[in-house]
């Protein structure tokens, strides 16, 4: 993926984030070959993974 697609990803989730009046903290992209998604309801952390190719 390249820098400007996670750069209009960032943008797009952050826009998303304030319909249901929700405030992104940390948005982060990370290189992993099997998982592709998590979140976490302890910290209301939600993480999208770059698939590796």
């Amino acid at each position: 993926m390249t820098t400007n697609a996670k750069a209009a990803f960032k943008a797009r989730v952050r826009e998303w984030a304030q319909k249901p009046d929700v405030q992104v903290v940390w948005l982060g992209m990370h290189p992993m070959r099997r998982k592709w998604a998590s979140c976490s309801t302890m910290r209301a952390h939600l993480g999208a993974w770059e698939h590796a190719k």
